[in-house]
């Protein structure tokens, strides 16, 4: 029988009809080979693969994937282009109750077989002859492809002749990390390690540097979704308590509930683990619009090889395959407790280091924002592995959690108690002794390298491995403590805390180290010497202080190589890569915990929502992937005022802007995305037909985002690009078409003036492109332009030809130099080296 529904309760049907699944070896083996039962087992013991999903490429009988299924936990999908092969395999399958349930069987080519990348633990084949191995290199990219990271493995036994074929195959596709290997007659190849250019994030702020920045480099805009679902948000921390961001690392994303620790996998949204921890979200289970770990930071981080939890007077030691405790760490007694609380927690290489006895500033009430566990009266430096101690510091004060940063083998902190502490020390007329301090400890020893004693008013320090520099600044935001400063930076040299820069500057926290820019919330300024970063007005070429557009949201700007990542209204991101404006991904929201993290080549959205009332269509957890061929359409802040246009694209129909390759941005009209620049468009007549599709219906052609939407009817276009009117230039004009609908030849035929002169006569764009849907450019230079760019269409007269159509106008000025515009493209704010 078939697996029963999940709506069926199991118990109500009559013992007769419940299915049958049989529990031993379901074929006996010929004489003198091995049963599939012991093949499985083999492969099992070999691999370790028993739970995940398995693809088979090629299928015999089915037989040998039901013994896998009955021995493992793997979700089985078989692909085989043999209709006969494939209905009797479902049947057989299907008579012992494992289709559908366990595995599913696919009629089709497995070269044609679409698979989401990174999904299998496991691909094998029961038959190698059809399963597409002999397609040479696109067989390897396919299974490549296919192969989850960290250590997929495909399987497959072959001959002498076709592993020395497929170890060819593999070559030539250049597949990175990729790791072929012989086991007698069986051949492996498995994906070893990350994704090339991937990155972690491992603590509250990204790193233990507190950069708030991923070093992934392969999440970037546009995106797909590569998987939705997963689990739901039951027993993840609520809104507004701003609970700790996910945490990713080793293909593994990490999440805390009030009650509990949860492992999903990044690549297919599958729970891998959930641990009881009574009381481990405690502190953060609760509605207030507190600042949580904003404030206090997180209660755990997470590296490859383990999660490390300060829960208590005790540490926990997590093995992050399996979510088991490894071990408990103590730290040692002070004054008030043979047991101290643990407060700060962070991991540098193989150290661990605590904060110890977290001050406590009870509110008056509940939701009441105070000091209460953002600051510990010791430091204490345990090796991760055996929770011994390496070294101790008593502070005079007390160490700021949101100012101990590791880098470069020093750990910096500020000893200094919030405000708050010592306004109600002088209001009770008692004397504070000692001075504020930011000092520099070896990591390894303890030992002070230096310190310094004078404007210390941060209550956040950041450091920049990349420039060796230190950052003392403020964490202001709303939902934030009343001390946080937001008028102040100061930058110092990490080998001996030389200040390098100290400026007054109006900010937002957390800041963002992108290289050698620190990004605010509202802006940016030089990490080496605080001027302003500037951008270059891709319309004008003007300069103008460099900044982004974010629409509404309660949680705080994150970052990565590529991308800002927020709550714009919906989750929401600015892209970096490009300087390409303000994006939304629209349907689902972003928690009040900054959730959208960039890594492990994946942007994280798990579902932050939980008692969120938000009416959000989607309520669920995503990861989403660079995928080059969908549409992402942008706004930002840019203005043109009086100035010039001196490269612009306008893009008829489009639902919003975006920035090409070429540096060119193209911005919507009519506008109707968000707030854009405004350069005076006139169509006449007023009534033509606008149309908007998808840029995947156009067939052939580069810029199909341009050519999938745009106007018909259209007689001219007045394009006003010099305001004053004062000077001639010359423009080179590109006209951007494609035909919408599914005309022949000889159907629409027009002619194209431009500042009145015939430029184009009998232009038929279907004849041009080589049928409908496809894009056709046609360029024209040395036109010349005082203020107004004049364009008409006019159909042939005597002809059977509906009106003309137009997609999109390019318009760049020839004599300009736009090299500061061209060269910009592709450039972090920072001015990073362009990013492949």
């Amino acid at each position: 029988h078939s697996p029963l529904p999940p709506y069926i309760d199991r118990e109500s049907v009559p013992s007769d009809k419940k299915p049958v699944v049989r529990k031993k070896a379901l074929s006996k083996p010929q004489a003198g080979k091995r049963s599939h039962a012991d093949s499985v087992a083999e492969l099992i013991k070999q691999f370790g693969v028993s739970d995940g999903y398995c693809l088979a490429f090629g299928l015999k009988d089915g037989l040998w994937l039901a013994e896998l299924a009955q021995q493992t936990k793997l979700q089985i999908i078989g692909v085989e282009s043999n209709p006969n092969t494939v209905t009797a395999i479902r049947n057989r399958l299907d008579n012992i109750g494992l289709y559908g349930h366990q595995i599913s069987v696919n009629q089709n080519h497995p070269s044609k077989f679409e698979v989401s990348p990174y999904l299998a633990n496991l691909i094998v084949s029961e038959n190698v002859s059809t399963s597409g191995i002999d397609e040479g290199t696109n067989f390897a990219r396919k299974v490549f492809n296919a192969l989850r990271p960290y250590g997929g493995v495909a399987v497959f036994e072959l001959t002498d002749q076709q592993h020395a074929s497929f170890q060819r195959a593999v070559n030539d596709a250049n597949l990175q990390r990729a790791e072929v290997s012989r086991l007698g007659n069986t051949t492996v190849l498995k994906r070893v390690g990350a994704l090339p250019g991937s990155g972690d994030w491992t603590h509250q702020n990204a790193d233990v540097s507190n950069t708030t920045v991923s070093k992934d480099r392969l999440v970037k805009a546009p995106f797909g979704v590569l998987w939705f679902g997963g689990s739901t948000n039951e027993n993840i921390l609520p809104r507004h308590g701003h609970g700790p961001t996910e945490q990713v690392v080793g293909g593994r994303l990490f999440i805390e509930g009030p009650d509990s620790m949860r492992a999903m996998d990044v690549y297919t949204g599958r729970v891998l683990w959930e641990t009881s921890l009574p009381d481990v979200g405690k502190y953060y289970n609760n509605t207030s619009h507190q600042p949580g770990a904003n404030s206090v930071g997180s209660n755990y981080v997470s590296v490859e090889d383990g999660v490390y939890i300060a829960y208590g007077n005790k540490g926990l030691w997590l093995d992050p395959k399996t979510g088991k405790v490894l071990a408990e760490f103590k730290l040692p007694a002070d004054e008030n407790s043979a047991a101290p609380e643990w407060g700060y927690i962070g991991v540098w290489e193989n150290l661990l280091i605590v904060g110890s006895s977290p001050i406590k500033e009870e509110g008056k009430k509940p939701g009441t924002f105070t000091q209460d566990g953002t600051t510990s009266k010791r430091l204490v430096v345990l090796d991760r592995h055996s929770g011994k101690v390496l070294w101790q510091q008593e502070a005079i004060f007390g160490f700021r959690h949101n100012a101990i940063v590791l880098g470069d083998g020093k750990l910096f902190c500020i000893d200094r108690l919030p405000d708050s502490v010592v306004e109600k020390i002088k209001r009770r007329g008692l004397v504070l002794k000692g001075i504020d301090r930011l000092i520099a400890f070896d990591a390894l020893s303890g030992n002070e390298l230096w310190a310094r004693d004078e404007n210390i008013f941060g209550t956040w320090l950041g450091y920049s491995e990349e420039h060796g520099v230190l950052l003392q600044s403020g964490r202001a935001a709303r939902d934030m403590l009343k001390d946080e400063p937001a008028n102040r930076m100061i930058t110092y040299r990490g080998d001996s805390g030389k200040i390098v820069w100290d400026k007054k500057i109006t900010y937002g926290g957390p800041c963002l180290l992108h290289h050698r820019t620190i990004i605010t919330q509202n802006g940016a300024v030089d990490l080496l010497n605080g001027n302003v970063q500037l951008r270059t007005n891709p319309l004008t070429g003007t300069k103008a202080p460099w900044s982004y557009s974010r629409n509404y949201g309660c949680n705080s700007v994150v970052g990565s190589e590529c991308l800002l990542t927020f709550r714009s209204a919906a989750a929401g991101f600015f892209d970096l890569l490009n300087d390409g404006g303000t994006g939304n991904m629209g349907g689902f929201k972003s928690g009040c915990t900054s959730n959208l993290i960039a890594a492990n080549g994946v942007l994280n959205a798990p579902d932050y929502t939980r008692t969120c009332s938000c009416a959000y269509q989607n309520q669920t957890s995503l990861a989403l992937i660079h995928m080059p061929d969908m549409e992402m359409w942008t706004f930002n802040n840019l203005s043109v005022g009086k100035d010039d246009i001196r490269q612009v694209g306008i893009n008829l129909g489009a639902p919003g802007d975006r920035k090409s390759e070429d540096g060119t941005l193209w911005l919507e009209y009519p506008y109707v995305g968000g707030p854009s620049p405004k350069v005076s468009v006139e169509i006449v007549p007023k009534d033509v037909d606008w149309f908007t599709h998808h840029s995947t219906t156009i067939n052939q052609g580069d810029l199909a985002w341009v050519t999938a939407s745009g106007v018909e009817g259209v007689e001219s276009v007045k394009l006003t690009l010099n305001p004053n009117g004062k000077v001639k230039k010359t423009y080179t004009v590109r006209l951007f078409f494609s035909e919408p609908r599914n005309l022949s030849p000889g159907e629409r035929v027009f002619s194209i003036s431009i500042q009145n002169e015939l430029k184009l006569a009998e232009f038929d764009p279907v004849a041009s492109a080589g049928g409908p849907q496809r894009t056709i450019v046609k360029k024209f230079s040395g036109i010349t332009i005082t203020k107004d760019l004049v364009i008409q269409f006019k159909p042939n007269s005597g002809l059977k030809s509906v009106d003309a159509v137009l997609c999109g106008i390019e318009v760049v000025e020839e004599s300009a130099d736009l090299s500061s515009i061209s060269n910009s493209k592709n450039q972090t704010p920072s001015g990073a080296p362009k990013i492949e």
